[in-house]
């Protein structure tokens, strides 16, 4: 499958003021949740340690999913045609031999009512992915470490 055949590129526009364009495969764990071929919200993969091969984790925002009412899902499933993730991007407006499609096994929720806090969602994806120089998890700081200014990372 050409995991770009459907995905709209064409809705793009500045949405960050004084934002720019990352080196290419600067940032190896961001990747792009989908739904129905288009671009819905940023994902991040995640590894248990820098060590890691490869990972099935993915952390997103739980509002990327405010049209799935959680409670019809008990068993935390969705329609995997729907929605994908896509790894390896730097831009939607070219597919390259380095993107990885990866559909969703299943759903991790925190448990809380409304989108306004906890804002956040675990991702199963269906099969591993393996890391390469354009693909790596993201290794989150202990509890212990101060933190750092961060970098934000929209599609």
């Amino acid at each position: 499958m050409d995991a770009f055949s459907n995905v709209d590129s064409n809705n793009r526009g500045k949405r960050i003021i004084d934002g720019y364009t990352p080196e290419p495969y600067h940032m190896p764990w961001i990747g792009l949740l989908v739904k129905d071929g288009k671009a819905r919200c940023t994902a991040f993969l995640v590894s248990k340690n820098a060590n890691a091969k490869a990972s099935v984790w993915v952390l997103s925002a739980k509002h990327c999913f405010n049209d799935v009412l959680f409670d019809e899902y008990e068993d935390k499933t969705i329609n995997s045609t729907s929605y994908g993730l896509l790894f390896g991007v730097h831009d939607l407006r070219f597919s390259t031999q380095h993107v990885i499609y990866r559909t969703i096994d299943e759903l991790f929720i925190y448990p809380d009512e409304g989108l306004k806090t906890k804002d956040i969602i675990l991702i199963k994806l269906d099969r591993q992915i393996k890391f390469n120089s354009y693909i790596n998890g993201l290794c989150l700081p202990d509890s212990t470490e101060e933190h750092t200014p961060y970098e934000d990372t929209p599609w």
